[in-house]
């Protein structure tokens, strides 16, 4: 699957009903949505707001998770042999949790509580059949490693649920690590950063706010350069099912949009020699980084 159906769900849960919350998470579950994604501590945070993975939180989003076929991303308040930490939970498709992240900077407040915040000591990309998704909470948009590591791994798509907006701050991310950036926030707003750092979506509400959106896996960004003969011999023998979608001259680099939904862009780049983007820059740092060395 190369065309994803999100929905971002995005409300200050000091101003919410928590089962009216729940309602809406099953309804939007039903649609045809591929994942939800819900907004950093949508349960609260307080000493009696932790919970386990194998608590009542969870387990409801299994079961609508379960019963819908959706993928469903959920920031909690997590206790885990008497430690507290801020994580997200990723739960596939068949109900059943993938994979967590928990947050690797956490917020000064977070190390006041009774039972204080434990930082996280490993960045995550969730690889599942329909992409590979990172995941970040709140304050880790100040760290650049971060944003970096999750390039390395290859996310398609990196989840931001958080309690404020950030806004141009994932706008640099983006730009400079070529994924999609999409958020869930107590700012009642959901905002998505395009692969070129465009921000292609911007929604807002005073209460809650409901975004549902598609993105495009099978589109990438190319550097002109050595990829320009590639370029070229590739669009002749896929016309009309690949496209040069977008042309930045003063950035030297292009986008490719592959609209046969049979084929798969990345494979197809890799057999004729076109280097992605960001794999260039990666490679490049690596290789200039082992002449000083010489």
């Amino acid at each position: 699957m190369k065309n994803i159906n999100i929905t971002s769900i995005s409300f200050n849960p000091e101003n919410i009903n928590f089962e009216e919350i729940k309602k809406i998470i099953a309804l939007e579950a039903k649609k045809e949505t591929n994942i939800i994604l819900l907004p950093e501590f949508w349960t609260g945070q307080n000493d009696y707001s932790m919970e386990s993975l194998e608590g009542n939180t969870i387990n409801y989003l299994k079961h609508i998770s379960k019963t819908t076929n959706t993928y469903i991303i959920s920031p909690m308040d997590r206790v885990f042999n008497n430690k507290r930490f801020n994580t997200i939970v990723f739960i596939g498709d068949n109900g059943e949790i993938i994979d967590s992240y928990d947050k690797y900077y956490p917020y000064w407040s977070e190390y006041e509580h009774n039972l204080p915040v434990s930082p996280g000591n490993e960045v995550k990309v969730v690889k599942t059949n329909i992409g590979n998704f990172g995941l970040a909470t709140c304050f880790d948009v100040n760290f650049p490693e971060i944003w970096e590591k999750l390039a390395s791994m290859k996310s398609d798509i990196v989840f931001w649920p958080s309690a404020y907006s950030a806004g141009n701050s994932l706008k640099a991310h983006a730009l400079n690590h070529h994924y999609y950036i999409v958020t869930s926030t107590h700012d009642c707003d959901c905002q998505v950063f395009d692969i070129d750092g465009n921000k292609i979506l911007d929604e807002h509400t005073d209460n809650i706010n409901i975004s549902n959106f598609n993105l495009n896996l099978n589109r990438k960004i190319f550097h002109e350069n050595f990829n320009l003969s590639q370029k070229d011999k590739l669009l002749k023998d896929y016309k009309n099912q690949i496209i040069l979608e977008n042309y930045m001259s003063r950035e030297q680099w292009f986008i490719l949009d592959c609209i046969n939904v049979e084929l798969d862009l990345s494979e197809l780049a890799k057999e004729y020699d076109l280097e992605e983007l960001r794999d260039y820059k990666i490679r490049s740092k690596f290789e200039i980084d082992k002449l000083r060395l010489i």
